[in-house]
């Protein structure tokens, strides 16, 4: 056996646990994304041998991206927290890079097996989430997989962290599962996996699921007017969100107290939400251009301040939301580069995946992702980011034969 053929078989083994791994132990992604690097260096050989270092505009903006968060932390509130970031952010990249040009260099398991692992790690994945939800975290906990949170918050949500995986990864499976086995299975799949995200109580998921759907739709309907029209929507959304604090002094409380009014059944995380947001474009304007540093968010003044009517703090963590994050931390000058990262991503699934239904799951995969990050998880965590990644490189293997080169 060779050291391809290996790397090949490794990442079958590696794609299949994903899923899985992400179920039960919530951040391991990040874990899969550097195994898989390794062994696409394995099979390859060295870096510059697959063209690693060749020159594109988005590694370009991407090492931009990081060398602004890496000045960010003269400034920052943190900056022992800032550099241990970085040097995460730095990893991801690096990763991100071996991974993708090992795909292009072919270093990857034929798309069939791939698929099929993929599949089967799926099935394992969505047991696993009903077995949880069904038993309210018990199942887990006896078999040791994982303990108990005294934080009840914390501990009803633990599970989302693996639906969110399965969510941007399983929309990777539609084109292959269309292809193989018709419209009807496939829609019954997907419908099953909005069930499953509905079912387990992550109402960003379920969102996320819906605007993921609505995308692949779009997508399959219009072509390319739909991803220039998303690609123009995402862009603005990062440049011009933090607008609307210009505005009124409490916009997104105020949007949700009116839903209230009106009948709506605003969940009270929703509530809360509302209030971060607020409380967060409130300082994003205390120092727009800079901002106030990579890994600041959770160090933010008046952050630990009680709301009287929730008896939450106003910023537990991170801000719940991708957008409002980048700007908070990296100033206009952060959000400009995301903003030119996204433009250059989809602008790369426009012209380099040219088959309908592989595009249409790259731009359902792409929604998920982005639609929950601008509701839950931090989008520095290195679990998150190297879901993406991964997904990405998924997508990319998945349609081997279909992207222009």
């Amino acid at each position: 056996m060779t050291k391809a053929d290996l790397s090949r078989n490794l990442q079958l083994v590696i794609s299949a646990a994903l899923l899985p791994l992400a179920v039960v132990a919530g951040p391991s992604a990040a874990l899969v994304l550097a195994l898989m690097a390794a062994v696409s260096l394995l099979g390859s050989g060295t870096p510059w041998q697959i063209g690693i270092f060749r020159q594109s505009p988005l590694l370009l903006v991407g090492l931009a991206s990081l060398a602004w968060a890496g000045a960010t932390v003269l400034w920052s509130l943190s900056p022992q927290e800032s550099l241990l970031r970085l040097a995460k952010l730095a990893w991801i990249l690096a990763a991100a890079w071996i991974l993708l040009r090992a795909e292009a260099a072919a270093v990857v398991p034929p798309p069939q097996a791939l698929f099929r692992a993929l599949v089967l790690g799926t099935v394992v994945a969505a047991v696993l989430v009903a077995v949880e939800r069904a038993s309210a975290g018990w199942f887990f906990e006896a078999l040791g997989l994982r303990q108990a949170h005294p934080d009840p918050n914390i501990e009803a949500t633990r599970v989302f962290k693996g639906i969110g995986v399965l969510l941007v990864v399983t929309w990777c499976l539609a084109p292959r599962l269309l292809a193989r086995h018709g419209r009807t299975l496939c829609l019954a799949a997907m419908a099953a996996l909005g069930g499953l995200a509905l079912w387990a109580g992550s109402l960003s998921a379920t969102l996320a699921f819906g605007a993921a759907g609505l995308a692949y739709l779009l997508s399959w309907v219009f072509g390319d007017r739909f991803l220039a029209v998303l690609r123009i929507t995402v862009v603005s959304l990062v440049l011009l969100l933090p607008a609307a604090g210009l505005f009124r002094t409490a916009p997104f409380v105020d949007a949700v107290s009116a839903a209230r009014s009106a009948g709506l059944a605003v969940p009270e995380s929703g509530l809360h939400r509302a209030y971060i947001y607020d409380f967060v474009l409130e300082r994003i304007w205390q120092r727009p251009l800079l901002g106030w540093g990579l890994e600041a968010s959770s160090l933010l003044p008046g952050e630990e301040t009680i709301i009287p009517a929730l008896q939450r703090s106003l910023l537990p963590s991170h801000p719940h939301n991708a957008v409002l994050e980048i700007w908070v931390e990296l100033g206009a000058i952060g959000a400009g580069l995301a903003a030119a990262l996204l433009w250059l991503g989809l602008r790369g699934i426009e012209e380099r995946i040219t088959v309908r239904p592989e595009r249409a799951a790259a731009l359902a995969s792409v929604t998920a992702f982005f639609a929950i990050s601008m509701l839950s998880f931090s989008i520095w965590a290195t679990w998150w980011l190297s879901t993406a990644v991964v997904a990405a490189f998924l997508v990319r293997a998945l349609a081997a034969g279909h992207i222009a080169t």
